[in-house]
C-alpha cells in the first residue's frame, strides 16, 4: 500500500482527484497524508518487532492511536496493526 501510495504521488498533480476505496473524493495532500500515516504506524510496528514483540504486545502499544480519529473509521486500528503485523513480520 506504500509502495502504491509513493507511485502515484509522483504521478498526481495538485489538481489530481483521487477516488479512493472509501470515502469522499481525496486531493493529492489526502493521499500524502494517508501515506505518511501507514509510513509512521507501519515503522512503529517493525520497530516492535525487531524487539521481539508479540502481535499482541504491539496492538496493546495502540500504534495507531494519533491517526484513530481520522482513519480509524474504516475499519478496526486493532485490526490494522493486525494486518500491518502480519505483513511485516513475514
Amino acid at each position: 500500500m506504500l509502495a502504491a501510495a509513493d507511485r502515484e504521488l509522483k504521478t498526481a498533480g495538485d489538481s489530481t482527484k483521487i477516488i479512493p476505496g472509501h470515502g469522499p473524493l481525496a486531493t493529492k495532500a489526502d493521499l500524502k497524508a494517508y501515506r505518511d500515516m501507514l509510513a509512521a504506524v507501519s515503522g512503529r510496528i517493525a520497530a516492535q518487532i525487531k524487539q521481539g514483540k508479540k502481535l499482541e504486545e504491539v496492538v496493546a502499544s495502540k500504534p495507531t492511536a494519533q491517526y484513530d480519529a481520522k482513519w480509524g473509521r474504516a475499519s478496526s486500528p486493532d485490526k490494522f496493526v493486525e494486518m500491518l503485523y502480519g505483513n511485516l513480520k513475514k
